[in-house]
């Protein structure tokens, strides 16, 4: 969230069967545009246009709680990343990155591209080079047909 509720740069937990709103800020987990990995045990999210998070969280108590915070990419302020995506096994990170431009799904951002990260080495790559306002990236599994 950026702003409102009663709420700062937030990312905020609703409980699905309650009306209980829970901001992880306690747990440094500030910024935007939060995801999940696939099984529901890590977060992502933008801590700033520059820097990209993941953590651990555990939904099993009256609350979340959030270990484990760390940054796993830091970009020259000249460039921006946004837009992260758990890949299905939860290892790699998709996100885009490019020169300074507008952030939003739906604007133009000329020379963004997306990336991939590898969570356990911190490595990453374009795997886009066109630099063509890529923006927003999902995993999409492909089924295969049996022979």
């Amino acid at each position: 969230m950026h702003g409102g509720m009663g709420f700062k740069h937030a990312n905020l937990a609703i409980e699905a069967n309650g009306t209980e709103v829970f901001d992880l800020t306690k747990y440094k987990v500030t910024g935007c545009r939060p995801d999940f990995s696939p099984d529901g045990k890590k977060i992502t999210w933008g801590l700033t246009d520059w820097d990209l998070c993941t953590a651990n969280i555990n939904f099993t108590s009256s609350s979340p709680q959030v270990t484990n915070v760390r940054r796993i990419i830091k970009c020259r302020k000249e460039y921006e990343v946004y837009h992260t995506d758990f890949s299905p096994d939860g290892g790699y990170l998709t996100f885009s990155h490019g020169p300074k431009a507008t952030e939003m799904v739906g604007g133009k951002a000329p020379g963004w591209n997306i990336c991939v990260s590898d969570l356990t080495t911190g490595k990453w790559v374009e795997v886009t080079r066109d630099g063509n306002h890529n923006k927003e990236p999902d995993w999409v599994p492909i089924r295969t047909l049996s022979r």
